[in-house]
């Protein structure tokens, strides 16, 4: 994937995090992206939750969100801890 084409964004993660999620879910795929970053990817990580609020974790960590959790196309509900958008 070329991720350096003109007129083309950032590809979006976004992590869904709700209580309880094990902290190395949210932060295994943070870091996944950030390194390829580092040798010229272009992503943009993004934490959601169901209503936009800080979570508590397994662990009992609090994990602030950026936004809130929508469901996905045709009302379904995503099925996977991350999702990717173009924009």
């Amino acid at each position: 994937m070329n991720h350096n084409r003109p007129g083309t964004g950032p590809l979006t993660v976004t992590v869904l995090v709700f209580p309880g999620v094990r902290l190395l879910d949210v932060t295994g795929p943070i870091e996944v992206f950030a390194s390829a970053n580092e040798f010229g990817g272009r992503y943009r990580v993004r934490v959601a939750s169901e209503d936009g609020a800080a979570v508590i974790t397994s662990a009992g960590t609090r994990i602030g969100a950026d936004r809130m959790f929508a469901t996905g196309p045709a009302g379904r509900t995503w099925r996977t801890s991350w999702t990717c958008t173009r924009g």
